[in-house]
C-alpha cells in the first residue's frame, strides 16, 4: 500500500509567550487502491507530545471512511492512534489537525467522534509483568426518572490513569442514549468525560470499561524528614494538600492521639502508622454513612465505608504536617483471584502522603497498594473525584443503581 499523496501544512496564529510560536499543523495522508479493500489495520503517529518546550493545545485525528479509533502510548512514549476498517473502501484518508486554541478552552478538551461515544487507550498485549495483574473493570451507573428528562449535564471520572505502577491498556465510556462527549483532564489530573443530553429520556446509562495492568509502585525516592516537610517551599507547594477541608477536618483531641501514636517515627513510617491506627479504630460498615458524612462524624460513630476511613486518615496526616491526598479507584476483592472469573467489585478509596515522593496505603484493608488496586484520580477529598456527577431538568429522579464487575485477565 503506497500513499498517493501526502500533504502537511503549518501556520502560526494568535498570541503566545515571547519565546514561543503557536503553530497549526495539518497532516493528511491519502491512500488509493485499484479496487475495494475489505479490511485494513492501521496505526498513525500524528499527535504532538507535551513537554517542557512544547504544549499541545488541541489535536485530533480524522479518518475517512469513519472508524472507531483507540489512542495509546507506545514503548517510546509516542501517542498512537490505532484503527481497523472492515467495510469495503477504495480510498483511505488519514489526517491530523493541531489548531491553535485559546487557553480558556484547554480545560474543556477535544471533541470526540460521534460515531461511537467511547474513549479508547490502546489494546491489551498478551502477557504482563510478574509483579502486575491485568484487570478488566466494568462500571455501570443507571439513572431512573419518573418521566422524560428534557436536558442533563454530566461528568464521569471512569478512565483509569497511567502511572509508574499502572498502565491503562484500553478504556472507553459508553452513554445511552447516545451523546457527543468531551474528554479533558481536571485540575488534579483525572480524565473527565463530559457530555450533555438534550433529547427526552427517562433513563440514563453510563458504562466505563477499562483494561488495566496494575501492581506496586517499585520506583523509590529520596525521603525528607520533619524539618524538610516544615520548609517554606514545601508548605507553599503542597498548601492545598496540607489544609483541612470540610470533609477531612479532625478535632484536636484525635490529632493529639495520632501524634502520640507516631512518636518519633520518620515521616515515611509515620504515614503507615496513622493508616493502621485509623483502620484499627474504625469498622467498615456499608450503608452506615453517605457522601456528605464528614471525617469527625464517621470517627465519632466509629464506623463508615472506605470513603470515610480515607477522609479520617487524610485529615490526620495533614494535621501532623504530611501533605496527603484522597485517591479514588477500584479494588478487586479477592487476593487469590482466579484468572478469567468475573466478580462483583467495588469503587474504592485510599490515601497517599508525601515525604519527598508519594507513598500509597489502603487504610480500610490495612495493605499497601498493589495488584488489586486500580487508580482513577486524586484530590483533596471525595468531592474532587466523584465517579459521576451532573444535573438535569425535568421530572424527579427515582434513584440510581451502580454495579462494578472486575475480572482478572492475567
Amino acid at each position: 500500500m503506497t500513499p498517493q499523496t501526502q500533504t502537511q501544512e503549518t501556520t502560526s496564529s494568535a498570541r503566545t509567550a515571547a519565546n514561543r510560536w503557536r503553530l497549526q499543523v495539518v497532516h493528511r495522508t491519502r491512500f488509493h487502491y485499484t479496487g475495494p479493500v475489505r479490511s485494513s489495520y492501521n496505526e498513525a503517529r500524528l499527535t504532538p507530545e507535551n513537554s517542557n518546550r512544547q504544549t499541545t493545545l488541541r489535536s485530533r485525528v480524522e479518518i475517512e471512511p469513519a472508524a472507531t479509533a483507540y489512542a495509546y502510548r507506545d514503548y517510546w512514549g509516542s501517542t498512537v492512534t490505532a484503527f481497523d476498517l472492515h467495510s469495503p473502501h477504495t480510498e483511505l484518508i488519514d489526517g491530523q489537525s493541531s489548531p491553535a486554541k485559546p487557553a480558556d478552552e484547554r480545560r474543556r478538551g477535544s471533541r470526540m467522534s460521534p460515531q461511537r461515544q467511547s474513549q479508547g487507550q490502546g489494546t491489551a498485549p498478551a502477557r504482563t509483568a510478574g509483579h502486575r495483574w491485568r484487570l478488566q473493570v466494568v462500571h455501570r451507573t443507571r439513572f431512573h426518572y419518573s418521566g422524560p428528562v428534557r436536558s442533563s449535564y454530566n461528568e464521569a471520572r471512569l478512565t483509569p490513569e497511567s502511572s509508574n505502577r499502572q498502565t491503562t491498556l484500553r478504556s472507553r465510556v459508553e452513554i445511552e442514549p447516545a451523546a457527543t462527549a468531551y474528554a479533558y483532564r481536571d485540575y488534579w489530573g483525572a480524565t473527565v468525560t463530559a457530555f450533555d443530553l438534550h433529547t427526552p429520556h427517562a433513563e440514563l446509562v453510563v458504562t466505563g470499561t477499562s483494561i488495566v495492568e496494575a501492581g506496586p509502585d517499585l520506583a523509590g525516592h529520596d525521603r525528607v524528614g520533619w524539618s524538610g516537610l516544615a520548609a517554606r517551599e514545601v508548605r507553599e507547594q503542597f498548601g492545598e494538600l496540607l489544609t483541612p477541608t470540610p470533609l477531612t477536618a479532625m478535632g484536636a483531641e484525635v490529632v493529639a492521639v495520632a501524634r502520640d501514636v507516631v512518636g518519633d517515627a520518620h515521616p515515611h513510617e509515620a504515614g503507615a502508622l496513622v493508616c493502621r491506627f485509623v483502620g484499627e479504630h474504625m469498622e467498615y460498615l456499608s450503608g452506615s454513612t453517605n457522601v456528605k458524612t464528614n471525617a469527625m462524624q464517621a470517627w465519632t460513630e466509629g464506623k463508615g465505608v472506605c470513603q470515610d476511613i480515607s477522609h479520617v486518615t487524610v485529615g490526620l496526616l495533614r494535621a501532623l504536617g504530611l501533605p496527603a491526598r484522597y485517591v479514588s479507584g477500584y479494588l478487586h476483592p479477592k487476593p487469590g483471584a482466579e484468572i478469567g472469573v468475573p466478580v462483583t467489585g467495588e469503587s474504592h478509596a485510599w490515601v497517599e502522603w508525601w515525604d519527598g515522593g508519594w507513598n500509597a496505603f489502603d487504610p480500610t484493608n490495612s495493605v499497601e497498594i498493589g495488584t488489586r488496586h486500580v487508580t482513577l484520580g486524586r484530590g483533596r477529598d471525595y468531592g474532587d473525584v466523584p465517579p459521576f456527577k451532573g444535573l438535569f431538568s425535568g421530572p424527579k429522579s427515582e434513584g440510581h443503581t451502580v454495579t462494578v464487575e472486575v475480572t482478572r485477565l492475567a
